[in-house]
């Protein structure tokens, strides 16, 4: 059996990650950060070079700015296309650095006039980082060591810029909505949100491994977890706040990618609930379009599968939002909602979008049509704000090679907005 992209493993025994991550909003993420801890005072210096923090802090102040200079040397430095891009933009801004490692994002950054602030679960990380800032007689805007969550109230709001290079793809998901919940309250409304992640295509050209395992593949021994993102992925993970993106890009062959996000949403307290509404599949009750047909079936993981023609743009079903919430249990006031649905397309291509929808009639397309074509696993379609009453999602048949499409819905997650 192949993994989901949403769980990551498979029919493979739950990890103690895992297990620590289904109860972040109880502990803070505690057990996660202990988890992960055991790995990450080994960090990524360049392409070749991984090393832990420890040995940084026996340096004298020279050794440390002949070792960062060498880090930042643009021949090694793997980091120097993006640091060469932000630069100027990040100048004067306020920046909350998430994941800071060795610092050298930071120390760049800083010497080109931005003010940062470095946020990292090792003790041993964030010392290296004041001693390389005093040794470059640098001003340090100021460290946060992430025990759990709630240490974030330490570290400063309001500010311009979120910036996480490499950091939150190595914890599972359900951490990963909590601690994006809870960052989104630092930034200044409309505030910029920077990623670097690994890409799907990554994860399956080495082989679908369960997230548990393919930690190692990406960064070496005792890595816990690695999983891909794609932007669908990234707008459920921030999911009741609503995201822009400026740049979502894979780049060097494909092994890793880079979102440019706006957040729309205004500073404020986190989500009471970080946890998705499941809908009931069996409680949906699709309509279908030109020949299509549609059958739910039932069973411990119940889906519905849906063939329509082969004709190009071509509706297959719709699905009216109120339905929706309704088959996932949203109370009777809420009227905006965001949705992901997880597809598996097992012939042709399938397209999903959202439409106005008034009574019968479906009217004009409101929301981006995402497009995709046949995989072995599933993959997240999310849509963004939806109108509960005048609204549905549509599938269609999006391919031009004749082929009939075929596809069936795993699973929907409702986040009222």
């Amino acid at each position: 059996m192949q993994e989901t992209p949403s769980s990551g493993r498979g029919n493979i025994a739950t990890t103690a990650l895992e297990r620590a991550a289904a109860s972040s909003d109880q502990d803070n993420g505690r057990q996660v950060l202990d988890i992960l801890r055991g790995k990450w005072t080994e960090l990524p210096a360049t392409d070749q070079d991984r090393s832990a923090s420890q040995r940084f802090l026996e340096m004298s102040d020279a050794e440390i700015r002949e070792q960062w200079e060498y880090f930042l040397d643009p021949i090694r430095n793997p980091r120097s296309p993006y640091q060469a891009l932000y630069a100027p933009h990040l100048r004067g801004c306020r920046v909350l650095e998430v994941g800071s490692g060795l610092g050298i994002d930071a120390l760049y950054f800083a010497r080109m006039g931005a003010r940062w602030h470095c946020v990292d679960i090792a003790t041993d990380n964030l010392a290296v980082i004041r001693r390389v800032f005093a040794a470059f007689d640098l001003e340090l805007d100021g460290t946060t060591l992430l025990t759990d969550l709630s240490a974030l109230d330490e570290a400063p709001y309001d500010v311009d810029v979120i910036f996480c290079s490499g950091s939150m793809h190595h914890a599972p998901f359900a951490f990963t909505r909590v601690e994006t919940s809870a960052l989104c309250t630092h930034l200044a409304p409309g505030g910029r949100w920077l990623e670097l992640s690994y890409p799907r295509s990554r994860w399956e050209r080495e082989g679908c491994a369960p997230f548990a395992k393919w930690g190692e593949i990406t960064d070496g021994p005792g890595t816990p977890w690695a999983e891909w993102y794609d932007l669908d992925r990234i707008r459920e993970r921030f999911a009741p706040v609503s995201v822009s993106p400026v740049i979502a890009f894979d780049f060097e062959g494909g092994d890793f990618n880079w979102f440019d996000l706006i957040v729309n949403a205004p500073s404020g307290p986190p989500s009471a609930s970080h946890g998705a509404l499941e809908a009931e599949i069996g409680g949906l009750d699709p309509r279908t379009h030109n020949g299509a047909t549609a059958e739910i079936t039932s069973g411990p993981s119940p889906r519905l599968d849906v063939v329509g023609t082969a004709t190009m743009w071509s509706y297959a079903i719709d699905l009216p939002t109120d339905a929706i919430c309704r088959a996932a249990g949203v109370a009777d006031d809420v009227t905006t909602v965001s949705i992901a649905l997880d597809l598996t397309v097992h012939q042709g291509r399938a397209g999903v979008m959202l439409v106005t929808r008034d009574n019968d009639d479906l009217g004009e397309q409101v929301g981006p049509e995402g497009s995709r074509a046949p995989s072995q696993v599933p993959t997240t379609v999310f849509i963004d704000r939806a109108d509960r009453e005048h609204s549905a999602i549509v599938l269609r048949t999006t391919g031009g090679d004749g082929t009939p499409m075929h596809c069936s819905i795993n699973a929907i997650r409702v986040y009222p907005a």
